[in-house]
């Protein structure tokens, strides 16, 4: 079911998680946009190369608008992406997307098809199937990981303490985590594995959403305020980290 969120982009409602792909509240545009590139390419505009798993590929956004993005940055961008859901990929040739992302939406069916698509000086990969047996696959390859999956309490495999275990061997040293969810267990499953955490403010405009590191970084300009856990653990003895 489609659905219209607060900046005016197309949004879908899955019938299985009972939820939709993006804030309505946010935007769907905004919400990538400001969620996920801008704080994670704040980071790593130092970067030439860049390699980014984006969990999951859904309506591609994340993907079609980091392209947008870097191709105009002049940064080479390979984004590697798992979706288990074949239907919702089939449907895409279909999708009504802005125009924003007109240019890049073009590729839909080439990526659905071929499961691999160059836009410019990027490029996608496309894995259908099982996100978790994915990432199992890489060791200290991914510059940038998009957290984007469906929230804790409908898809909590994608948020567990083993998961975030998983995502860490993926990524680089000096990689960086974005994501929509603030839940006290992703941030313990986060912080448990060893990762610094951030709130990242995008602005008045959209809620904050979390940036998480292997490395301390420096807030000052960045729009990032640590977050320190055990201030919080201090009135909450029992918060605990999803297991599976």
């Amino acid at each position: 079911m489609i659905e219209i969120s607060a900046d005016g982009s197309k949004t879908l409602y899955s019938q299985k998680y009972q939820q939709t792909y993006h804030s309505l509240k946010d935007g769907a545009i905004k919400e990538t946009l400001k969620k996920h590139i801008l704080p994670a390419f704040k980071l790593s505009k130092e970067k030439s190369e860049i390699k980014i798993l984006d969990i999951c590929f859904g309506l591609g956004y994340n993907s079609l608008l980091t392209l947008k993005y870097t191709n105009s940055t002049n940064q080479k961008t390979d984004i590697y992406s798992p979706e288990n859901d074949e239907e919702l990929l089939s449907s895409l040739n279909s999708f009504d997307y802005p125009e924003l992302l007109s240019k890049e939406s073009k590729h839909i069916p080439e990526l659905i098809e071929n499961r691999y698509v160059e836009i410019g000086e990027g490029k996608i990969n496309l894995y259908i199937g099982d996100a978790r047996e994915y990432i199992k696959n890489f060791r200290n390859f991914f510059d940038i990981v998009y957290q984007d999956a469906f929230s804790p309490k409908k898809n909590s495999s994608l948020w567990s303490y083993e998961y975030f275990k998983d995502i860490k061997l993926a990524m680089k040293s000096d990689g960086i985590l974005t994501t929509y969810s603030k839940a006290t267990p992703v941030k313990m499953a986060l912080w448990m594995n060893g990762f610094y955490l951030y709130e990242y403010s995008g602005g008045e405009d959209i809620k904050s959403s979390l940036v998480a590191s292997m490395q301390k970084i420096g807030t000052k300009e960045m729009g990032l305020k640590e977050i320190f856990l055990r201030d919080k653990l201090k009135n909450s003895p029992n918060a605990k980290p999803i297991y599976e």
